[in-house]
């Protein structure tokens, strides 16, 4: 997709909301990204994406590009134990090691960027592995924007060594850093004061691992982390309207142990946060900028779990149990969260399960430190229930339904981040919104999955996800549809290997619109403000990609040509831009929504030796 993004290819999943082209991020039955984990072998991930940090609106890529990864997988329903911080969902990524028969390499360049990998082995008991990505995105600026003084590039690298103590110890040392930048110095002579002409951004990540099979049914994992992040924003005269770093020590480890039929996960998580930013609204001279936001504080998370289970009926029947214990130093909460599971197998071809679980998210530093929050903010509560189906249709192609619940409370809400209509008068919003513990959602939904896996012929899969999630008592006491509620949503991949050297792929969403977040009525672009929030919906969202490749293979160097489509219907999709404006004579609100991709086409080609 482009630019080599791997959360694309999460966003083309069953109950996947991702209806902005140009983020990453994605809503998940309902929720928010900012509820969703991003694990990064074992570590969760802060902020890894490039963007222009602080503007909520700003496109967004991953840090990293799929090349190192050797799995992904997604969590939707009752989270495992071993998951915290987060209530809604999960990505865990796995990276992987590299080669340790001989020096192996893969190089590619397209429309957007230029990236390469090598790995080989580190002696006899190792491998090394080396990744990196350069963008040159004004191909994709020209197109899709009329300013012609935007320039946005970012650059990414990855390090991945692994190396044997013994047979059943491994170190493994995993280095990330990116790095990105916005720079509009075109538009000095016509921009505000408070317009970002550059703006930087930089993430590093220092993990390692230790991983021992103590005994063979006892696997023991533990590794430490180093995390940092830094942004800062600036005008036309080159003062800061925003800055922020941020950064963690993480420590934590998970224990399997397994003997005959009962089994037992446990673990630990220890971090510790560091942060401190702020954000200006400049004034003309002499005035001193006006502080919107400023932090600074530090805080430590601490959890463990437990997760007990047995197979019973010579595995078809698994049965599982724990908890999940978390606290957080600054605000004294402690969290308890509980779950149980059952998977029985009646037929060879039939599974069925169903789980329930509890998690715990607690506030973030500048929530607790911020202008506008405070340190006595209670943790998110969520509890999911699921129940799910699965049936072998054929040898290569299954079915799956699944039908879930989850009850969300103390939900963070910013108080007065939106103007709003209160017996008649406008209300503006605050320049520093409250951040309270608010809002409870009841979401439910059901989802439906066709699957076919082939190697050689046609393998993919036919989703559609319903969701409901209306949510209780906001600002003003009303019950509105959550912000990232989309009630249908279709995803469809597909891949077919034309020939052993020819392959086509191709992926379809459809969805059918959020709300317009905020308190609106009319017909966009007539909008007028209200004391009701999400009456209007976002018009549906459908969007066709296709890719095809053919490989040319010599001696041991393999060429492949590569040649992608998105949007290939030309559909007018759109995000919105900006909420911010109204008049609070008239109570017009003046909103804007932007176009998305267009037809987009792009070509490249890759080498592997």
């Amino acid at each position: 997709m482009i630019v080599n993004d791997p959360l694309r290819s999460v966003q083309s999943l069953p109950g996947v909301v991702g209806n902005d082209d140009f983020q990453s991020q994605f809503a998940l039955r309902g929720a928010e990204f900012r509820r969703i984990g991003l694990i990064m072998d074992g570590i969760l991930l802060h902020s890894p994406f490039h963007t222009v940090a602080g503007d909520a609106t700003s496109a967004s890529a991953t840090l990293f590009g799929g090349d190192i990864l050797e799995g992904v997988t997604l969590y939707e329903g009752p989270l495992p134990a071993g998951v915290s911080d987060r209530t809604a969902g999960a990505v865990a990524m796995t990276t992987r090691s590299g080669a340790r028969d001989r020096v192996r390499g893969r190089g590619s360049v397209s429309m957007s960027n230029v990236s390469g990998l090598v790995e080989g082995p580190l002696g006899k008991r190792g491998a090394w592995l080396v990744a990196a990505r350069k963008s040159y995105l004004q191909y994709l600026i020209d197109r899709l924007s009329d300013d012609d003084t935007i320039a946005f590039a970012f650059s990414d690298a990855e390090s991945r060594l692994d190396y044997d103590l013994t047979a059943r110890q491994r170190v493994k040392l995993l280095l990330m850093y990116g790095t990105s930048g916005l720079d509009r110095e075109k538009a000095i002579p016509t921009a505000g004061l408070n317009s970002i002409i550059t703006s930087d951004y930089d993430f590093a990540l220092v993990s390692l691992g230790h991983t021992w099979a103590v005994t063979p049914g006892w696997l023991a994992e533990h590794r430490g982390a180093w995390i940092d992040e830094r942004w800062g924003n600036r005008n036309r005269t080159a003062l800061s309207l925003g800055e922020e770093r941020y950064g963690e020590w993480v420590v934590s480890g998970d224990h399997t142990v397994r003997s005959g039929a009962w089994g037992v996960e446990g673990g630990y998580s220890a971090r510790r946060l560091r942060g401190e930013g702020e954000a200006l609204v400049r004034r003309n001279a002499p005035l001193a900028p006006l502080v919107a936001e400023r932090y600074r504080g530090t805080g430590v998370r601490a959890g463990a779990y437990a997760t007990p289970s047995v197979r019973l009926l010579e595995g078809r029947l698994t049965l599982r149990a724990g908890a999940r214990w978390d606290r957080h130093d600054v605000s004294g909460q402690t969290a308890a969260s509980p779950s149980a599971s059952v998977a029985f197998a009646p037929w060879e071809r039939l599974r069925l399960s169903a789980g329930w679980g509890a998690a715990a998210q607690f506030a973030e530093l500048s929530q607790f430190f911020g202008l506008g929050g405070r340190t006595t903010l209670l943790a998110e509560r969520s509890q999911h229930a699921q129940a799910q189906g699965e049936l072998a249709l054929t040898r290569t192609a299954g079915l799956r339904v699944s039908y879930w619940r989850r009850w969300d409370r103390d939900l963070l809400f910013a108080e007065r981040a939106q103007a709003y209509l209160l017996n008649g008068r406008v209300i503006a919003p605050l320049t520093t919104p409250l951040w309270r513990n608010r809002l409870r959602m009841a979401a439910r939904g059901a989802e439906v999955m066709v699957m076919r896996k082939s190697a050689n012929a046609l393998s993919g899969w036919i989703s559609y996800a319903w969701t409901d999630a209306p949510v209780c008592c906001g600002l003003l006491g009303e019950r509105y549809p959550a912000d990232f509620e989309q009630r249908h949503t279709v995803n469809v991949f597909g891949n077919y290997r034309v020939r052993p050297s020819v392959n086509v792929s191709g992926r379809y969403s459809y969805g059918s619109g959020t709300p317009l977040r905020g308190y609106f009525r009319g017909e966009y672009p007539n909008l007028f403000l209200t004391d009701r929030r999400n009456l209007l919906r976002l018009p549906e969202y459908q969007r066709l990609g296709v890719w095809a490749n053919k490989t040319f293979q010599r001696d041991r160097v393999r060429w492949t040509l590569f040649v992608e489509v998105v949007n290939v219907t030309g559909r007018e999709n759109v995000r919105v831009d900006d909420l911010s404006g109204f008049n609070a004579a008239t109570g017009a609100a003046r909103v804007r929504l932007e176009k998305t991709f267009p037809v987009l086409p792009s070509v490249g080609l890759a080498v592997e030796f």
